[in-house]
Order: C-alpha cells, then sequence, then structure tokens
C-alpha cells in the first residue's frame, strides 16, 4: 500500500512492515539494466523485479478492465488468464497488433 506517487510505501499486514529490513540506500549498479538490455535476465535483481511487478501490473490491467463494465462482476481465472463470465472483457485484454508487430 502507498500514498499517491508511490510515497510512504507499506507492506500489510503491520507484522510484515515491521519485520521488513529496508535495503542500505545507494545508486543501483548497472548491471541489472544490462541483463535486460541483453533479454536475459538470469536471476539477478532485475528477474526479481519482473517476477514481483507482473503481478502488480496484471492487477492495474484488471483494474482498468473492471472500469470499463461498470456494475457488472467480472470472474478472473488466473491460471487461464481470461474472464470466466465476460467475452467482451476478454477482448478488453487482448493486444490487436499491427501486421509485422506480433508476438
Amino acid at each position: 500500500m502507498c500514498e499517491t506517487y508511490s510515497e510512504s510505501p507499506r507492506l500489510i499486514p503491520e507484522s510484515r512492515m515491521q519485520a521488513y529490513k529496508r535495503p542500505k540506500k545507494g545508486r543501483a549498479s548497472g548491471q541489472p539494466r544490462a541483463e535486460l538490455d541483453r533479454g536475459d535476465p538470469g536471476q539477478g535483481a532485475v528477474h526479481v523485479a519482473l517476477r514481483l511487478l507482473g503481478p502488480v501490473h496484471g492487477d492495474g490491467v484488471l483494474g482498468n478492465v473492471g472500469a470499463l463494465f461498470p456494475g457488472q462482476k467480472l470472474l478472473w481465472d488466473g491460471k487461464a488468464l481470461k474472464f470466466t463470465n465476460s467475452e467482451e472483457a476478454n477482448k478488453a485484454i487482448q493486444h490487436n497488433y499491427r501486421s509485422g508487430w506480433s508476438l
């Protein structure tokens, strides 16, 4: 949990915040960026950051899709990565890539 612009981050419940040990302040090395540029994060800091940020990003996307369907209960299947009760909502999370730009 945090305030606007990610200020004052807190872990919930409070017991997790109390158990958390903050890392030493300092400048990050160029190594994580180099790993990301290679496209092979391995098990370094970038790998951990992407693994942790993926679910956070996903929650944000789901929240945005939910805002498109006010008053409707959407059921999300995390393993299948789709809504089980709304094809319209599933279309809202799919990308329509231009020719030559598909994954």
